[in-house]
């Protein structure tokens, strides 16, 4: 009866238009870790998230996880799950490997999983594709799992307080659609002396890969132009160590 009821709230909540708020609320949910249950602590190896980035950015199908129709989100926390340890100790090219181990939840958590490339489900869980479950989560998460720190929610791109960095990821806000509506992945910054106060210099230096469309090396600069231009709105993920199940 509870689970029959819980349904028909959902249903009530996604027709008055507020569902998706709810799936923001839970992806926020700290995980925590089983009583007896084992951890390490890892680090974020950017390296590694951004290998995964160039590697498969032009790729719909990678054979690891399974791909989606609106897959940018998907994409940058396939590229986050690389860079907690995810693809370390294989090749890239190894994808029956690497496919075990998101079949097996390697480096994911309750509320944070990508599906494998042979899994009969079709989507991963709310904070691992989509735009704000996703924001909400990492830089809200106290448990183990992804963490990360947030900047510029809600500013132009102009306020950024910090120099983007390989294997960050950025959203974009959509006017259209009156929310942040697009996920990217830094992979290059061809400068070591940007400073936040030549953003100018940022437009050209600063490159990122994605998914829908599949692009690999988009300038920063394209980005906001797509997107708004001086009224483009761009915050920033910077993830940092997290604890996972050993």
């Amino acid at each position: 009866m509870k689970r029959f009821l819980s349904i028909i709230l959902a249903i009530i909540l996604a027709c008055a238009g507020t569902f998706d708020a709810v799936l923001a609320s839970g992806a926020a949910t700290s995980d925590k870790l089983p009583e007896g249950t084992k951890s390490v602590t890892v680090s974020y190896d950017r390296a590694a998230a951004v290998a995964y980035a160039r590697r498969f950015a032009n790729v719909d199908n990678n054979g690891i996880f399974k791909s989606m129709g609106l897959d940018c989100t998907n994409f940058v926390s396939q590229c986050m799950w690389s860079g907690y340890g995810g693809t370390k100790g294989y090749s890239l090219d190894n994808t029956a490997a690497l496919k075990a181990r998101v079949a097996a939840d390697y480096r994911q958590t309750s509320t944070w999983y990508g599906r494998n490339a042979d899994s009969p489900y079709q989507y991963g869980s709310g904070a691992f594709i989509r735009v704000v479950d996703f924001w909400d989560y990492v830089t809200t998460n106290t448990g183990h799992g992804p963490r990360a720190t947030g900047y510029n929610n809600n500013k132009v791109w102009t306020q950024l307080t910090v120099v983007p960095r390989t294997g960050d990821i950025l959203q974009v806000y959509s006017t259209s659609k009156g929310r942040y509506s697009h996920s990217v992945i830094v992979t290059q910054v061809k400068s070591t002396s940007l400073t936040v106060n030549d953003k100018d210099m940022w437009l050209e230096n600063i490159i990122v890969s994605q998914h829908t469309p599949g692009i690999l090396n988009r300038t920063l600069g394209n980005l906001i132009d797509t997107y708004g231009d001086a009224n483009c709105k761009i915050r920033l993920i910077r993830p940092k160590s997290a604890t996972f199940s050993k």
